[in-house]
């Protein structure tokens, strides 16, 4: 039994529970917001639409529909989370409990834990006891210090990517010692693979640090083992080569969407933001909620131990990192920053520069390792080996007894309904009609529509779409109402007051208190068109100007952008009139299914956001999916009965997913194939 208790691996087991039982019983939860409003949303819409069959490309309950599989927070491509849908299913589950995101989250600690253990055990070179306990340390360090207990929890995509650092590492200082080429084979898609599980794991800037570090320190490696550049630089040609084939599944989608966000406009300024200088005193003092840099006290003094006294190239290597990351974390405050913007790859993406603390606190726990095997070096030196292992046991000790006390009460609440019944919301939940929006005047919780079963047009997903943004913003609020088939409209306001003031007939079938305060629930008496056809068209560049036209009517006429698709086919700013009707067949996120009955060539407009990757058909024949009244999806149908189907099938998403395949085949052809073996050296 002590041998099982002082085991490493079985120490980290105990760590974990003791930091994480009371999530693990049930006891205690994260707390809301992202964790729930974000994080917990997607994997619920993820889950019951592959449990309904269907593969979760597009939500259709936020933004009046969004591109779901192209945010990298969606983590739909993440393996673990299969495996935690995969067990759902079995237990018959149909929807996402949010204690299996709990679980899964906690799950990742004792990952991190492990990983990191391993990977300074190899650095520090110490696989046995008392050597083993300084890898301990630095793995307790980093797994249980400020950075990681902090909010990377409850933005999951944070904790989930920064998990497989670690491993990362460790196969590249194996691969850098490897002299036998085949094993240099495996050990390049092995790295390939790990990377790409840290992308998938969707959080794109913590990756882009975890990139940068793995670059850094494989070529240090390299250094050190006497590799030549040629070796390097064709070992990670060939790394990131397979990882670039392997992520293009999320990639592909992923740059195409955030080239169409709101993140795509992010100022010099907006980019530069991070810590303020003050923020070194956490180095010693501990903040309940937000502590970035506090490792704890003796793992500190064990750093500045290592960078004292231990003379090896890898102390000035971690501490190099630890001083640049710091440096950079203070973003605009210092001129790095600027440096680093203009010549990083990447870095210009990313706002929140203050995230580089997850770099800091990883080489200040790297250097308390160093530190505590250097004391356990000397001391053994000396003939005095039990005296020292049972001081390193009370440094291990009391380091996990602070950093208990310390940080657990960070992210720990009662277990709670982040959608709790509201009586405000019985008149929608009532509601039996197949399709409505409503509208949110900031009184509900984040993406409150998917948690209640509704859909909504606002959301609060961090990366939004330019195009809803501009249309929320330019396109007259009444107008906008119409469109989105919006039939509920929850506000703090005296009726339902547009911002142009204008008061559209409604009337008021409920009040009281919502999570951000007191609320009134208003019913539009304009029913809501799932779609509509219109018999005119209007070409303009300026598109909101033509919306904000005096009796503009968007069910009589539909603004296109030039070069119209429609030329000739639709009277252009005429009098095009004509009569029909449509019926709805089939309506599920991602795919739609009607039929239309017209007098005369007519363009059908859906109620459904606009995005590069509908197709449709019309009597099964190809038809172009197009951009009407800036936001919303079209498709022009002939006179007469048409069956129109509408897919998102994202080309973005096919071609990415077929390499991505190869990719894989690739890296698993190097792991299983083993020829005769040959010296690399």
């Amino acid at each position: 039994m002590r041998r099982f208790l002082l085991h490493p691996f079985s120490f980290l087991l105990l760590v974990w529970l003791l930091f994480f039982w009371r999530y693990l019983v049930g006891q205690v939860t994260f707390p809301s917001g992202d964790f729930t409003y974000q994080f917990f949303v997607f994997r619920d819409i993820a889950y019951r639409a592959l449990a309904a069959g269907h593969l979760p490309l597009w939500s259709d309950c936020f933004f009046a529909g969004y591109p779901f599989h192209a945010d990298p927070q969606s983590q739909l491509f993440y393996p673990p989370i299969w495996i935690s849908f995969a067990l759902l299913k079995i237990m018959g589950w149909g929807n996402f409990p949010l204690f299996a995101l709990t679980l899964e989250t906690t799950f990742h600690y004792l990952l991190v834990s492990i990983f990191t253990f391993c990977f300074l055990r190899a650095e520090l070179g110490s696989p046995t006891r008392p050597g083993s306990l300084a890898p301990l340390l630095g793995s307790i360090t980093f797994t249980y210090g400020g950075y990681l207990t902090g909010y990377p929890p409850l933005q999951s995509a944070i904790l989930e990517t920064v998990a497989w650092l670690p491993l990362i590492l460790l196969i590249l200082h194996r691969l850098t010692e490897s002299p036998i080429t085949n094993n240099q084979l495996r050990l390049i898609a092995f790295s390939s693979i790990t990377l790409a599980l840290a992308f998938f794991a969707g959080h794109p800037q913590t990756f882009l640090f975890v990139a940068y570090l793995s670059v850094a320190y494989f070529i240090y490696r390299a250094a050190v083992n006497a590799r030549p550049w040629r070796w390097t630089l064709t070992r990670l040609a060939a790394i990131f080569g397979l990882l670039f084939g392997l992520s293009l599944v999320q990639l592909l989608p992923q740059a195409q969407y955030l080239s169409l966000s709101t993140r795509a406009s992010l100022t010099f300024e907006q980019l530069a933001s991070g810590f303020s200088s003050g923020i070194v005193k956490q180095f010693l003092i501990t903040d309940p909620v937000w502590s970035p840099l506090y490792v704890g006290i003796l793992p500190l003094v064990l750093a500045l131990t290592a960078v004292a006294a231990v003379r090896k190239s890898s102390v000035l290597f971690w501490l190099g990192v630890a001083l640049v990351s710091l440096v950079l974390s203070l973003g605009g405050n210092t001129p790095l920053y600027t440096l680093a913007y203009y010549l990083l790859p990447g870095y210009r993406l990313f706002r929140g520069q203050e995230r580089l603390a997850m770099l800091v606190s990883f080489s200040l726990a790297t250097l308390a390792a160093y530190g505590l095997a250097a004391i356990i070096s000397w001391w053994s030196s000396r003939g005095e080996g039990r005296g020292v292992k049972a001081v390193s046991l009370l440094i291990v000790g009391f380091t996990v007894l602070n950093l208990y006390l310390t940080r657990t009460s960070t992210n720990l609440v009662v277990p709670f309904d982040p959608y709790p019944y509201n009586l405000i919301l019985d008149p929608i939940r009532a509601d039996r009609e197949p399709f409505f929006r409503v509208q949110d005047d900031a009184r509900m919780q984040g993406h409150f529509a998917c948690g209640y079963g509704f859909k909504e047009w606002g959301g609060i997903s961090p990366i939004r779409p330019a195009a809803w943004a501009t249309f929320d913003e330019h396109a007259p609020e009444s107008l906008r109402w119409k469109v989105i088939g919006m039939k509920y409209l929850i506000t703090w306001k005296n009726g339902a007051l547009t911002r142009e003031n204008e008061l559209p007939p409604a009337v008021r079938v409920a009040e009281g208190l919502a999570p951000q305060g007191e609320a009134k629930v208003y019913m539009m008496y304009e029913l809501p068109r799932r779609a509509w056809p219109v018999y005119q068209t209007q070409t303009t560049d300026d598109v909101f100007a033509a919306l904000r036209a005096p009796g503009f009517d968007p069910f009589a006429t539909a603004v296109i952008r030039p070069p119209s698709p429609l030329f000739g086919a639709l009277p252009n700013g005429g009098e095009g009139r004509g009569e029909g009707a449509v019926t709805v067949i089939g309506d599920y996120p991602g795919h739609l299914s009607l039929t239309v009955t017209t007098d005369s060539p007519a363009l059908l407009v859906i109620s459904e956001a606009y995005y590069p990757g509908w197709a449709a058909s019309v009597n099964g024949q190809p038809a172009p999916a197009l951009e009407a009244d800036a936001y919303l999806l079209a498709v022009p149908v002939p006179a007469g009965d048409s069956t129109v189907e509408l897919s998102y099938r994202p080309i973005t998403l096919l071609v990415g997913a077929l390499v991505s395949l190869l990719s894989l085949a690739v890296c698993t052809l190097l792991i299983v194939f083993r020829p005769r073996e040959a010296s690399n050296l």
